[in-house]
C-alpha cells in the first residue's frame, strides 16, 4: 500500500511537472513571436498603415499566429485597428497603428 501511494505521488508530480514545463515553453514561444511582430511594427512606425501580408513575409509567421499575437497585444494595452481595406481586400488586410506602448 505504501509503495502504491509513493508510486502515485511520484506519477502525479511528474505529470504536473511536465505540464508546467510545457506551459513555460508555450509562454516563451508566444513571447518571441510577439516580440518579432513588435520589432516589425516599431521598425515601420512611420508608416500610417501596415499590410498584414508584409508582416507575414517579414516575420515568417503564419497569419493565424500573427492575428492571435496581435489580439494578445490588444489585450495587453496596445491599440490596433484591425480593419479590411476599402477596395475589398481580405479581412484584416490592413493594420492601422493608432497607438502602441511597448514596455
Amino acid at each position: 500500500m505504501f509503495k502504491e501511494f509513493i508510486g502515485s505521488l511520484i506519477k502525479n508530480n511528474i505529470g504536473s511537472l511536465i505540464k508546467s514545463i510545457i506551459e513555460v515553453f508555450k509562454f516563451f514561444i508566444d513571447y518571441f513571436r510577439r516580440n518579432k511582430i513588435i520589432k516589425y511594427i516599431i521598425n515601420n512606425k512611420d508608416s500610417q498603415c501596415l499590410h498584414f501580408d508584409d508582416i507575414v513575409q517579414k516575420t515568417k509567421l503564419t497569419p493565424k499566429i500573427i492575428y492571435y499575437q496581435l489580439k494578445k497585444l490588444e489585450e495587453n494595452g496596445a491599440i490596433l485597428d484591425l480593419s479590411s481595406d476599402l477596395d475589398g481586400c481580405r479581412e484584416f488586410e490592413l493594420i492601422r497603428i493608432l497607438n502602441i506602448d511597448i514596455i
